[in-house]
């Protein structure tokens, strides 16, 4: 009878021992308490029998180390999701969109080596908007998805290699299989803002009741809402009715996806401006018993694109076929600066930094900004010292 089948190993592989009854243990070095051998029995004489259990009990480890079995494009993002998007992300909604635009094309592909065609094939097939739908589609969307925009489909293959990565590192997927993903470069950022004019023009434009209801759409609500506070489009559409506070004329937005260092989420309070107070009271007033300022915390994507094309068609001006709901947002810092509102007070409102505000709005005071240094002037007792000399 063997007495072991190897010597006593220090690479921490589990090997096959018999105790002084005769029976086969399994030593497994380092695997016991403080680093120590662990030693069971395997309740056997039989070498057979014994040598399968150690071989069944290598290929437990095994599959504990490396988890489940990635095998397809589905599966890696799968893994992400459950272990990362669920547990770590405050914000997720976004990227779960972004997983089930992916899984609907690519979910039941090989995750080992995807051609970089196929990934190429995802991103011309998400432009033209000939992708397949994901299940779940929100049914109350009166229009099919469109065609997705360059920074959608940079995000969502950024999402892709970014799941890649952490099945490398977190479920010890096989680097040698990750597939090259090219990402589309980051689209040129624009300054896009709408003056004086402009803003009231549409303020105005959307001023349309709705026929069947003869209540304020909710995208009427989200662009007075949006320029008249600079908020985010995350921030409007999850407003609810407990953070409007009319006694003192504030509104508090939540953050999404930021937190402070005790992992609350970070507010910003905004004064509600005068000509919005009227707005919201008749919102309140038109209120269907939901939580929501806008009824529900959907997107508004179909009517958007629809007021953009309709206000080009009705003005001619390019800006409104271009704007986004960050355009508002920017366009309300924009002329907050312009109005000579100091910088660390739009710093409070936007819920930015003070730093990165007059990174980006300081040329649009270029006045108010004399009127500060001319704020003092020195006595000179001999002037004529500045005249210039012939």
């Amino acid at each position: 009878m063997r007495q072991s089948d190897r010597k006593r190993s220090m690479d921490g592989t589990p090997w096959m021992q018999l105790n002084p009854l005769g029976y086969w243990t399994i030593n497994h070095p380092g695997a016991g308490p403080k680093g120590r051998a662990l030693i069971f029995s395997l309740k056997t004489k039989d070498y057979d029998v014994a040598q399968k259990a150690l071989g069944a009990y290598i290929a437990k480890l095994s599959a504990d180390k490396h988890g489940p079995e990635l095998n397809t494009v589905g599966d890696i993002l799968d893994c992400y999701e459950k272990h990362h998007v669920d547990t770590e992300i405050t914000d997720s909604k976004r990227r779960k969109v972004s997983i089930a635009w992916l899984r609907a094309s690519l979910g039941k592909l090989p995750a080992a080596n995807l051609p970089p065609l196929t990934v190429k094939t995802y991103s011309t097939n998400r432009t033209m908007g000939t992708a397949p739908i994901y299940p779940g589609y929100p049914e109350h969307r009166k229009h099919l998805p469109k065609n997705a925009a360059k920074g959608t489909i940079r995000q969502e293959l950024s999402l892709l290699r970014t799941a890649y990565l952490f099945a490398v590192e977190n479920a010890s997927y096989n680097p040698a299989n990750v597939p090259a993903i090219k990402v589309p470069a980051q689209p040129a950022s624009k300054d896009l803002w709408l003056d004086e004019e402009e803003a009231a023009w549409l303020l105005r434009f959307v001023q349309v009741e709705e026929p069947e209801t003869g209540r304020m759409s909710r995208l009427w609500r989200f662009i007075w809402l949006t320029l008249g506070t600079a908020a985010r489009k995350s921030a409007v559409l999850t407003l609810t009715w407990d953070c409007v506070d009319f006694t003192i004329g504030r509104i508090n937005f939540q953050l999404s996806g930021s937190t402070d260092g005790g992992g609350t989420k970070k507010k910003v309070s905004v004064a509600i401006a005068d000509w919005l107070l009227p707005m919201l009271e008749r919102a309140r007033d038109e209120d269907v018993g939901q939580p929501w300022v806008l009824d529900v915390d959907t997107e508004l994507q179909s009517q958007f694109r629809t007021l953009k094309e309709d206000a080009y068609k009705a003005t001619g001006n390019p800006k409104f076929l271009d704007m986004t709901p960050h355009t508002l947002r920017h366009t309300a810092a924009t002329l907050m600066a312009r109005s000579g509102v100091d910088l660390w007070r739009v710093a409070g409102v936007l819920g930015n930094s003070a730093a990165v505000v007059e990174k980006t709005y300081a040329h649009h005071c270029p006045d108010h900004l004399r009127t500060a240094v001319n704020a003092w002037k020195p006595e000179l007792k001999n002037p004529d010292v500045l005249t210039l000399l012939d």
